[in-house]
């Protein structure tokens, strides 16, 4: 009975760790991602983001990988801070859906604003690497 029970303490504990080391890598990407979207970094970006990405922007506006990362390396869209709070994600397999808030601020076109948003990123697990699929942003209301 002890042996039985030591296998499914076991298998619990591995089942856990895995759960706690997809969600510590999942904080890792969307923390390298935000880097990365400050300093316009287009190799760090490219590791992090699916070939299918949609790029949604709280304007209505959608976007691919490619025009997402040309939009930061070009500087026509450039963050100058970013910061994130109240985040929380789902993990189901392969699969990872985080919602959080974010206050940045950025220059669009040449306009500089603040801008607070309420973000929606969607990742998938792909040779053991988090990259990010989709992303929706709507406005924060004051």
């Amino acid at each position: 009975m002890k042996k039985i029970f030591a296998l499914f303490l076991g298998c619990f504990s591995l089942l856990f760790a895995t759960g706690q080391s997809k969600h510590l890598s999942l904080d890792s990407a969307v923390d390298r991602l935000h880097r990365a979207m400050l300093m316009a970094d287009a190799q760090q970006l490219d590791r992090l983001i699916s070939d299918s990405l949609t790029y949604g922007h709280s304007g209505g506006m959608i976007e691919g990988k490619q025009s997402f990362i040309q939009h930061l390396i070009s500087g026509e869209s450039d963050f100058i801070t970013l910061e994130v709070s109240d985040q929380h994600a789902t993990i189901l397999k392969d699969v990872a859906w985080m919602r959080l808030n974010m206050l940045a601020e950025v220059v669009d076109k040449g306009s500089r604003m603040n801008v607070r948003l309420k973000i929606l990123y969607v990742w998938v697990l792909q040779k053991g690497q988090w990259k990010l699929l989709a992303r929706q942003a709507v406005k924060m209301t004051p």
